[in-house]
């Protein structure tokens, strides 16, 4: 009779493991796809972010050749700009052409 009750008594024991054993196994299940979800997400933020970057990358890249070339350009219109009025004071003489280059240089 005893051993009628041990028995009755691990088997309610038992059952009662198995049920705590499928509840942490359903309890693992829901992390799993927790952390599935989260990787998914984390992935999808960093194609964005890595988006974001590249075409800021390629904006800036852009903006620093505009740059450069508008550099360029107004470092040509300098020399451009010196070569005429070099001309010009060679066609007038030395002191008339400092005299307006003084005068140019004053109404800029």
């Amino acid at each position: 009779d005893d051993i009628r009750n041990v028995l009755v008594s691990f088997k309610g024991e038992l059952t009662s493991v198995r049920s705590l054993a499928e509840s942490a196994s359903e309890s693992v299940a829901m992390c799993h796809d927790r952390q599935a979800k989260t990787d998914a997400n984390i992935m999808s933020i960093k194609v964005e972010v890595q988006a974001e970057a590249e075409l800021q990358r390629s904006q800036v890249s852009d903006s620093l050749s505009r740059l450069r070339n508008q550099q360029s350009s107004s470092a040509q219109a300098i020399a451009d700009a010196t070569n005429r009025i070099e001309a010009i004071e060679d066609g007038l003489g030395k002191d008339t052409g400092k005299k307006l280059t003084s005068e140019l240089a004053a109404r800029v």
